[in-house]
């Protein structure tokens, strides 16, 4: 990220260090950007939390490396819009992108067309070759159609033997 964000941040952090009170003895876990000895950069989240040691008020600092955590959650959102076969965006995800763009052209923001494919011998091969051939083919027609848009375009698989185009 940026300097002025990372400055930003810095701000946010001092103020969030300050916050705890006799009162509130835990104050909201932050997410925060973090440095490693190295100069290295990791999502990280401060918890703070005061606490009395022989009558004497210690505040305790709990820093935890957010980076797996991240990692997961950003795999967990690539499979919930990505189809696991052919690696393109999923119907869901589709609808909701298209969902998008009829809302932008409705308010006069531009146009946009779509392509729908059926493939429908996809049956005949699953049954007569095998489900393998059939997963082939759609893999191999998810990457002909990937490789002849362009890079805003939007591919899907949209069901079965089913493709979209946006």
């Amino acid at each position: 990220r940026d300097f002025p964000a990372l400055l930003r941040e810095d701000i946010k952090i001092k103020e969030y260090l300050r916050k705890p009170d006799k009162d509130q003895h835990t104050a909201k876990p932050r997410e925060c950007t973090a440095i490693r000895q190295n100069g290295e950069r990791f999502p990280a989240q401060i918890a703070l939390f005061l606490m009395e040691v022989g009558g004497e008020t210690m505040l305790q600092i709990v820093v935890t490396d957010l980076s797996k955590h991240k990692k997961s959650e950003s795999k967990i959102q690539y499979l919930n819009q990505h189809d696991p076969l052919t690696g393109l965006c999923n119907r869901h995800f589709f609808l909701q992108e298209l969902d998008k763009v009829v809302a932008k052209a409705k308010a006069g923001g531009g146009h946009s067309n779509m392509l729908y494919v059926n493939l429908e011998q996809l049956g005949r091969i699953n049954t007569e070759l095998s489900y393998a051939a059939g997963d082939r083919l759609l893999f191999k027609v998810a990457k002909l159609l990937r490789d002849k848009v362009r890079e805003q375009d939007l591919v899907a698989r949209f069901g079965g033997d089913e493709f979209t185009l946006l």
